[in-house]
């Protein structure tokens, strides 16, 4: 698996991104696997999305991204971590479509391992 950060972007501001180790132990805690929540995410229904879970996905995608990018800030200069509602704005600015396939483009490029070969 990759650290890989992507971007959102909303009008007003570019929201980093990133799917890793530490996010997927986080969906793996709360969904049981990371294919439970990606079925709930992926959902084409607009009827069964559960947008509770859409946004608590890309909200730990933020949360991870910026605290990646804080690292290496001084004290003054780190941005705040995002909450649930920040998260719902941005889904509805984005749209449904758009978020979710950002999210799931970005999590295949992390977890591709450039391993094309076959087991024989």
């Amino acid at each position: 698996m990759k650290d890989k950060i992507g971007y959102i972007k909303t009008a007003k501001r570019t929201y980093p991104i990133c799917f890793n180790l530490n996010v997927l132990e986080d969906l793996q805690d709360q969904y049981g696997s990371l294919s439970a929540w990606g079925d709930v995410v992926e959902s084409k229904e607009k009827d069964s999305m559960n947008i509770k879970d859409l946004k608590k996905g890309l909200m730990l995608m933020i949360n991870e991204a910026i605290d990646i990018e804080n690292e290496d800030l001084p004290m003054e200069e780190r941005k705040e971590l995002v909450n649930e509602k920040q998260v719902g704005r941005i889904i509805s600015e984005v749209g449904f479509e758009e978020t979710t396939n950002i999210i799931m483009n970005l999590s295949a490029k992390s977890t591709d391992s450039g391993d094309n070969s076959k087991n024989e």
